[in-house]
């Protein structure tokens, strides 16, 4: 392969996918073409989690969220790159569509959100849309190659219209007031009786598919932060299971969901893949008194205006940061909680601040503690980053995290437990055996439980899907989870229109 060409690649692929990265983080998987309609990935070595990045509904993929696309049309996207089309007739048509390079010409004739000319087979298709309309539809897609049963082919709606909302709440208005036929994303618990209350008049039925939610929210306290003597508390597990104790689950669950979740420790929920029943209930009991003992043990006295002080003589002060995300009740929330670990003598500052800001500073581990969901647990496998910290708007291990994905080039590098978390993850990458593998995750699981790295509050609430009516064939019970791409995990194909 001549250097131009590997410049080429380069330019429109800098940084290899992980998927193609070999579990030994270096190697890279090699494709071989069997015939014309088949394929075969190798690494050199083995890596038996690669089925589990290949999304089970083939048709789904998805530019914006990073997720991985294993074909594209070459007879559409050829006239796109320079291996088929000359380089300076390439550049001269990025120019001419507004791109900087050939490379962000092609990016953007292979999204299909942005580009309706593209072949796709998927069951819809884009066909109009635009950054300054609020509203985008897809069309049936004639060339879709699944059909049902009967031999009619798939899809059987012909055309679906998205509109753009300014907030989650108003997304929530429309479908109580009956305008909208199927929406489950950022239909709020919390609203559960206002939707049972107009279910008739709006003629919609309320479904509640089960979350894979660990938590509503999730407690993340910051083991890199950057206060020493904070730092010195946050990575005592007696500091992390006193503030757990002194949670009321119980009324938190009934105030703010009226009973419909389970008060848990932030954990796998039951029903889900390597779910723990003893680490759902870990330090999980309103139990403020036990808490108060934990905090004496640890040498945190009482000062005179009834706030301990920290290990340096000096009041202790937690800050709190948390930003909205969908179908949250975070303030409502956060007031309990900072009544409930000011009662234990622990003062509480609860900042809510742009969610923008939140990740950033989460990213650069200036979150001392953090607020966010706890999802992603129908199987971590699929998506580990809640277990391992490595995604960010959780921010229990920011730094340690960094060290881990960056093989040691940034961050911190982590010691004692953390330490031998990532090392089993590893372990998990390798072994092919599924017994081991199983056993492995269950001694991840068993360092969570031990160290409460994540305090929790309630979990396995409903996944609330507002269905109109006569918008049929869409399931009474499923398993909502980012990693099982809901609602496309519900086969939307199938739904139709009496």
């Amino acid at each position: 392969m001549d250097n131009l060409l590997l410049q080429m690649i380069k330019d429109l692929t800098p940084n290899m996918p992980a998927q193609f990265v070999g579990s030994d983080g270096k190697s890279i998987a090699k494709f071989e073409k069997i015939d014309t309609y088949t394929f075969r990935i190798i690494f050199p070595e083995p890596k038996p989690l690669f089925i589990y990045d290949i999304p089970a509904q083939g048709w789904y993929i998805d530019n914006t969220q990073g997720s991985l696309s294993y074909y594209a049309p070459k007879h559409y996207l050829m006239q796109f790159h320079p291996k088929y089309t000359p380089i300076d007739k390439l550049e001269k048509m990025a120019k001419d569509a507004g791109f900087n390079k050939w490379y962000e010409l092609f990016k953007f004739k292979d999204d299909w959100l942005q580009n309706p000319d593209l072949p796709i087979t998927a069951p819809w298709k884009v066909v109009s849309k635009s950054p300054n309309e609020p509203v985008f539809v897809m069309e049936r897609n004639p060339y879709y190659f699944v059909v049902d049963p009967e031999g009619n082919q798939l899809p059987y709606i012909d055309r679906i219209v998205h509109y753009l909302v300014s907030d989650a709440e108003m997304i929530n208005m429309k479908a109580v007031a009956g305008e909208i036929d199927c929406q489950d994303r950022h239909m709020r618990v919390s609203n559960y009786s206002l939707f049972m209350e107009n279910a008739q008049k709006g003629n919609y039925r309320v479904l509640k598919w089960a979350s894979a939610v660990g938590a509503d929210p999730a407690i993340y306290l910051n083991q890199n932060v950057k206060d020493p003597v904070k730092r010195q508390l946050f990575q005592d597990v007696r500091f992390r299971q006193a503030l757990s104790l002194a949670i009321n689950r119980d009324e938190i669950n009934k105030i703010l969901y009226m009973g419909l979740g389970t008060p848990m420790q932030a954990a796998i929920p039951k029903g889900a893949a390597y779910y723990d029943p003893y680490w759902e209930k870990a330090y999980a009991q309103y139990d403020p008194g036990r808490a108060k003992i934990l905090l004496d043990a640890m040498g945190l006295k009482v000062g005179k205006d009834g706030f301990r002080l920290g290990p340096d003589g000096k009041p202790i002060e937690l800050i709190v940061s948390f930003t909205t995300y969908p179908g949250n009740a975070n303030m409502s929330i956060m007031e309990l909680i900072k009544s409930y670990w000011e009662k234990i003598g622990i003062k509480t500052i609860i900042k809510q601040i742009d969610r923008s800001l939140y990740v950033t500073n989460c990213n650069s581990g200036d979150i001392e503690i953090g607020i966010w969901v706890m999802d992603r647990c129908s199987n971590f496998i699929l998506s580990p980053g809640r277990i391992l910290g490595t995604i960010t708007d959780g921010p229990w291990a920011p730094l340690y995290a960094r060290w881990y994905w960056t093989k040691g080039k940034e961050g911190e590098e982590p010691t004692g437990d953390i330490r031998k978390l990532y090392e089993l993850w590893d372990q998990v990458n390798q072994t092919t055996d599924t017994v081991k593998r199983d056993a492995l995750i269950r001694q991840i699981v068993a360092l969570h439980r031990k160290n409460i790295w994540i305090i929790g509050t309630v979990g396995a609430l409903p996944s609330l899907c507002i269905v109109k009516n006569n918008f049929r064939n869409v399931p009474e019970y499923l398993i909502s989870d980012a990693p099982l791409f809901t609602p496309l995990n519900a086969f939307p194909e199938q739904f139709f229109i009496k």
